[in-house]
């Protein structure tokens, strides 16, 4: 699992800068590199570690910061030199364990979210190398305990079983593993956290707050938001015909 794996953050990482806020903590994505330089950070990546997916280096998942954004932004260069926009500060360091080279030079690699982190400095692309790489702080410990938390299972399974989240094949997952204490309640948060943000804006959020408590305060907000939405849209269906047709 994520926090079984040690970052080491007196080195800069290689930065993977997209458009959207892509990954979480705890979350897994798929992404298709085709840009020269993020081909060659990949290979950077996996080469550090000897070859090994286990060993390779870790990724900062950065996104840019659009235009109208009135938080923090960190500039890639000059803007006198380079037209590359500016990043939001908070990151997600990843790890990449599935990786596979496409005949035409890209790479499709999964990459697992470990933990949140800050952006402190950029060190700039310098030939040979393609990609900017940047020294960060974590805003979270990869040591914390991982405890139930009992009563905030109860409280998100309440909103799933009860309401008309229940008939959402979108949590069918997350309902079970809620149900078994095993799994911990803070990897069920990143999960749940990740299908609820609607929008870039809001993943962000999720990724820039290092509290445990208000992430699960935003979870808890949006579901209730959600169960009450589908309630009125069930009360407002008609119920089928005899001939089993809908009405609209």
């Amino acid at each position: 699992m994520a926090h079984d794996i040690e970052i080491n953050f007196d080195r800069p990482f290689a930065v993977f800068s997209l458009p959207h806020v892509m990954l979480l903590p705890h979350v897994v994505e798929r992404l298709l590199v085709f840009e020269p330089r993020y081909r060659q950070m990949i290979e950077a990546c996996i080469e550090e570690g000897g070859g090994a997916l286990h060993a390779a280096s870790p990724i900062a998942i950065a996104s840019y910061a659009p235009k109208y954004w009135q938080g923090e932004r960190v500039a890639l260069g000059s803007c006198a030199t380079t037209k590359e926009p500016a990043l939001r500060r908070f990151v997600c360091v990843g790890k990449i364990f599935e990786h596979r080279r496409l005949d035409d030079g890209r790479h499709e690699v999964l990459v697992q979210g470990i933990c949140r982190a800050r952006i402190e400095a950029i060190e700039e692309a310098a030939a040979p190398r393609l990609y900017a790489r940047a020294f960060l702080r974590p805003t979270e410990s990869l040591h914390r305990h991982f405890g139930t938390i009992r009563a905030l299972r109860m409280a998100i399974l309440k909103h799933m079983e009860h309401g008309e989240l229940r008939r959402s094949d979108a949590f069918h997952q997350i309902r079970d593993w809620l149900a078994q204490e095993k799994f911990p309640a803070e990897l069920l948060l990143e999960q749940i956290g990740s299908l609820l943000a609607n929008g870039d804006d809001q993943r962000y959020r999720l990724l820039a707050e290092p509290s445990l408590r208000e992430r699960a305060r935003f979870i808890l907000s949006e579901l209730a938001t959600l169960d009450s939405t589908t309630r009125k849209a069930a009360a407002r269906t008609p119920p089928p015909s005899d001939r089993g047709i809908g009405l609209n």
